[in-house]
């Protein structure tokens, strides 16, 4: 595998440069360390083992103080969200970005269809998040944008990962609009502060549709659904919505009870993937404890129950981490 890693401008190395894929299936890192990166392009060849399914994380890491940790102040773009690559045979132009800011923030959409025995309802709502960059976050504030009440401070997320701040909202039935720009002032543990003119996230089209998420971009035809299954074991299938099999998405899946304990979730809590791809369940096929992702080991807890109604699940995520998500309830 080769490409480059371009250390912006602005940006004095410090420390060494790391770089290479991670296989979220098997949690293993091939990496090269470059000793001496320089301001621009770093070229570099990492080997690694042929996987066809799309496991690995491109990534970058430039180490400030060279103390072999990511931790503040240094450089790095694993925050990525993005789905896997599959790799199979070498390739060339893997070029991963170091970011320039000293903090990015982003504006996600999130459109809701939900059926229960009471009826139907759709909403809308925004996922705020604001993610450590180039410096360490210590306080955020949402200072504008529309449809919110603001200023309103965002709290820290705990157990993300990365140091970030998080923010979700419901809108109801107001539908955002494609470019709405939300700024943020963000203060850091050095004492300097960032606001909206260096800090400001947008909301984006979904995938490549160029509109904002919406009902053409659900899952539909969600099977169980009211009474219409005797098996305590069901096999849950649904039609994808057009254009599934691009590389800009990835599904997920949840079972719960109507008390909300879950049932089967797939990705699990502690999975290192965001989603299955359209081609690991072209099908639209999910069998009783039999999950679509390798390696990631998610079952249902028991066999389903007549006397209990259950809501299931399937939501779709681009890489920008905007979702359209179908619910529905199922009583065997």
């Amino acid at each position: 595998m080769q490409g480059t890693v371009t250390v912006p401008a602005g940006i004095t190395p410090t420390g060494p440069l790391y770089v290479g894929f991670f296989n979220q299936n098997t949690s293993t890192v091939y990496g090269a360390r470059i000793a001496a990166p320089v301001v621009g392009a770093n070229a570099y060849t990492v080997y690694v083992p042929s996987d066809s399914n799309p496991d690995y994380i491109n990534f970058a890491i430039l180490d400030q103080n060279n103390d072999g940790l990511i931790n503040a102040g240094d450089v790095t773009d694993t925050g990525d969200k993005s789905p896997g690559l599959a790799i199979t045979t070498p390739l060339t132009g893997q070029n991963p970005a170091l970011p320039t800011a000293n903090s990015t923030a982003t504006v996600a959409t999130q459109y809701q269809q939900n059926t229960t025995s009471g009826g139907s309802n759709s909403t809308y709502a925004l996922n705020f998040g604001v993610r450590e960059a180039n410096k360490l976050p210590v306080a955020v504030t949402l200072t504008s944008g529309p449809n919110m009440i603001n200023p309103i401070d965002i709290g820290a997320c705990y157990g993300c990962g990365n140091t970030q701040f998080d923010l979700y909202s419901y809108i109801g039935v107001v539908v955002p609009t494609v470019g709405d720009t939300y700024n943020f002032t963000v203060t850091y543990s050095d004492g300097s502060q960032d606001t909206g003119s260096t800090v400001n996230g947008k909301v984006t089209a979904f995938g490549t549709t160029g509109a904002i998420v919406g009902a053409s971009d659900l899952a539909t035809n969600l099977s169980p659904s009211a009474t219409s299954s005797t098996s305590v074991t069901p096999t849950f299938t649904w039609t994808y919505p057009a254009g599934a099999s691009s590389a800009n998405y990835v599904y997920s899946f949840s079972l719960s009870d109507n008390t909300g304990n879950n049932i089967w979730q797939i990705p699990s809590n502690n999975s290192n993937f965001n989603g299955f791809t359209y081609s690991q369940d072209p099908t639209a096929t999910l069998v009783w404890n039999t999950d679509p992702i390798p390696g990631d080991n998610s079952s249902p807890t028991g066999n389903l129950n007549t006397s209990t109604q259950y809501n299931w699940n399937i939501q779709v995520q681009d890489t920008n981490g905007n979702q359209a998500q179908n619910s529905t309830w199922y009583q065997p």
